[in-house]
């Protein structure tokens, strides 16, 4: 039996900051050409929650879809250094949710969080800007 290996590119933007976030996630299967695509608005939040909630979406993807090991791709510095504990988190706000992915990620066999270019990014970064302009245009903006 062939483990489900995957990689996910994530993202998160906001409008202002705090303010109206969107997220975007790409998550492909590493044995096939299977891919999901994510674009998602997150309410009014910070940056940093965007990310740590582009983040949590990829993890929540992989996991209903049977992924054992998976890579995460991020231009989110802080997100990088938070995870992997070079950076400590106080912030509440962020703390709750760096528990939460905490959480998630104990169903993974490997779980890998590393910092990619914006180049890398680039889908997600579209998701999660479409997120926005989605709601934009729901709104009559």
């Amino acid at each position: 039996m062939i483990e489900k290996e995957g990689i996910a590119i994530i993202d998160g933007a906001v409008e202002g900051n705090p303010g109206r976030g969107g997220i975007g996630v790409v998550l492909k299967d590493r044995n096939s050409e299977w891919t999901l695509l994510v674009s998602k608005e997150v309410g009014d939040v910070t940056n940093n929650e965007a990310e740590w909630l582009s983040f949590i979406e990829a993890l929540n993807l992989a996991r209903r879809n049977k992924f054992l090991k998976l890579e995460v791709v991020t231009d989110s510095q802080l997100l990088v250094r938070q995870w992997s504990g070079l950076y400590k988190t106080r912030a509440k706000n962020l703390l709750k949710l760096f528990k939460k992915a905490k959480k998630l990620a104990e169903g993974f066999q490997e779980l890998r969080l590393r910092q990619g270019t914006r180049k890398e990014t680039r889908e997600a970064h579209i998701l999660a800007n479409q997120a926005l302009k989605k709601v934009k245009g729901y709104e009559g903006e």
